[in-house]
């Protein structure tokens, strides 16, 4: 009877060590505020953190879920800035009334122990409970072989208490109105793939703004009307004739813009021209240098 027991307590607490193990060595995902009160009016910055711990992850995505409170706040904007993904297949977007979903990745994956993957920014509207929980988050690695990195999940419960007697607060009116620097490292890559936008041609748009975020891109096609974008914008003209002019916005309204210019089939025939000519004249140029070369030995009766 004793061995039975000790042989249970020894199987309990291997299950426990397992279990607690795998949690330790899990990343984790979870929602902070950096303030220690919200009062009705305030304006509150949630950064969502992601710590991978041994993993890289390149890939993250998920839903956030406001489980509690979601009459009690309103939701203005999402904020990429400072994020350690650079790409977003689907910028964090509500799904339904209460629930965030967002997918992002980056080539090479990231390490960082703490690494922001985007800000949620709401306004306090009545007192009570707020509760933000991750869901359905997956994390693939960056092992060649995407494999899933565990990841467990931390809830922020939010405290909204009545409004103060001085001013509110508004973390993001301080982040918009201290930001002053256009977006950098603008690109615009024109692609195109048979399994997306019924292989029509495309631009895969991207820049980096660390202070507000990107708001949206505008394009220009040739003499056209600019046209409001995300990430991808599929080409109004697919021969690539007409010059494109790509804004990018931030959320403080600063911009920067670049300019690709069209293929020109007068500058491919010229091209071509060149290169006929330029291969014409190397060959007369070699004729040229083997007959000198003849008539020098000849001249010295070799």
């Amino acid at each position: 009877m004793n061995k039975t027991r000790s042989s249970l307590i020894i199987i309990l607490f291997l299950t426990i060590f397992i279990l607690v193990s795998g949690l330790v060595s899990a990343a984790t995902i979870y929602p902070e505020i950096n303030t220690q009160t919200v009062s009705v009016g305030d304006t509150i910055i949630v950064n969502v953190l992601l710590n991978p711990l041994d993993k890289k992850p390149n890939v993250v995505e998920g839903n956030i879920l406001i489980k509690e409170g979601m009459d009690k706040i309103e939701i203005s904007e999402f904020s990429l800035a400072n994020s350690v993904l650079n790409y977003w297949p689907r910028n964090p977007s509500f799904d339904n009334k209460s629930k965030i979903s967002f997918t992002g990745g980056v080539p090479g994956g990231f390490g960082e122990k703490a690494g922001l993957l985007f800000k949620i920014i709401f306004q306090a509207k009545s007192e009570g409970k707020v509760i933000f929980t991750p869901s359905d988050i997956k994390a693939y690695n960056n092992d060649n072989q995407a494999s899933l990195v565990p990841v467990s999940v931390n809830s922020l419960t939010i405290n909204i208490g009545p409004k103060n007697g001085g001013l509110s607060k508004n973390q993001w009116l301080d982040i918009i109105s201290n930001d002053s620097k256009s977006p950098k490292d603008l690109s615009a890559i024109i692609g195109q793939d048979d399994m997306i936008f019924d292989g029509k041609k495309f631009l895969a748009i991207s820049a980096i703004d660390d202070q507000s975020g990107i708001d949206h891109y505008e394009v220009i096609e040739g003499n056209g009307l600019p046209v409001r974008s995300g990430s991808n914008y599929v080409l109004q003209d697919q021969t690539e004739s007409s010059p494109i002019i790509v804004t990018a916005f931030d959320k403080a309204g600063n911009s920067s813009k670049i300019t690709i210019n069209p293929k020109s089939k007068i500058s491919y025939i010229k091209t071509i021209i060149y290169s006929i000519v330029l291969g014409i004249l190397l060959f007369c140029l070699f004729k040229l240098f083997k007959k000198y070369k003849k008539s020098k030995l000849d001249k010295n009766g070799i």
